[in-house]
């Protein structure tokens, strides 16, 4: 009985010891990953832009991108967003200054993120910042990237234009379905000619935009849906406006429908741009 009490005690204290280690050295590790943030992200999610991209400017608070499930689970990098994006080299992003990252920062994140996705000491984020302004001794500072076609900034910038150009086609089509509800044929026949212009160019635009984008596990998954549903609501609109020349039980089931997508693919696009925790109550 005291052998097996002392045995006892004897692993709880190595456990705890363990899980001191742990904790010990996740902090060192988010010293690190500070440091490693602040050289490649800041300059697109730093806390003092504007307009961070993806609506993420918040690169260096720890807690709350641990707190942030669509960004980092802790204790699991396989399905953290942050950890994936690094590791296929999708963040930084192409408009970045900065290369990918290299293997040994990729696995310092990993390891990070394994150990609870902690804050640092606030010595180390003293720490972090005195090596960023000297060049950090760390060997984690990036390759730089080529700076990107003429061809590709073009692309790049006609997809920024994909936002305010989806909102036109997917009013008409829903003011198109309630339209024919109400049997007002006049109105229903504009809105159509009007959606089959404009829903084909944004859908083009989204697809520029998406080309860009970085989305990787269930994101990516999302912005497929996204992408393929978008392209079925210009392909619907046209399809409603064809059918609105003699108007009949085929244009009310493609009116319908297309009002009905619309608003999936709505979803999915505030999903991608702002995280689905952005629809909790």
């Amino acid at each position: 009985m005291r052998r097996a009490l002392v045995w006892g005690l004897a692993g709880l204290a190595l456990a705890v010891t363990a899980r001191a280690e742990d904790a010990a050295l996740g902090r060192a590790l988010a010293g690190e990953v500070r440091t490693i943030f602040r050289a490649t992200c800041v300059e697109c999610h730093g806390p003092d832009l504007a307009s961070p991209d993806g609506e993420f400017g918040y690169v260096l608070d720890f807690p709350r991108i641990a707190a942030n499930p669509d960004l980092v689970i802790p204790g699991d990098p396989a399905n953290s967003e942050i950890y994936l994006l690094v590791l296929h080299d999708e963040m930084p992003g192409e408009d970045s200054d900065h290369g990918p990252l290299s293997l040994v920062q990729k696995e310092t994140i990993r390891r990070w993120i394994e150990l609870g996705a902690l804050a640092p000491e606030p010595e180390a984020a003293v720490v972090a910042s005195m090596e960023d302004a000297a060049g950090s001794s760390t060997g984690l500072a990036p390759p730089s990237r080529e700076p990107p076609s003429a061809l590709k900034r073009t692309l790049r910038w006609l997809g920024e234009f994909h936002g305010p150009a989806v909102h036109f086609p997917v009013a008409l089509l829903v003011v198109a379905a309630l339209a024919q509800g109400f049997g007002s044929l006049g109105a229903m026949i504009l809105c159509l000619r009007v959606a089959a212009l404009t829903a084909p160019v944004a859908a083009a635009l989204g697809w520029a935009n998406a080309e860009f984008a970085s989305f990787t596990s269930n994101s990516a998954a999302l912005l497929a849906w996204h992408r393929w549903l978008g392209v079925a609501v210009a392909a619907l609109a046209i399809l409603a406006w064809w059918l609105a020349r003699k108007p009949g039980p085929a244009l009310r089931v493609v009116l319908v429908a297309g009002a009905i997508l619309v608003l999936v693919v709505g979803a999915l696009g505030g999903g991608l741009s702002h995280g689905f925790s952005h629809y909790r109550w």
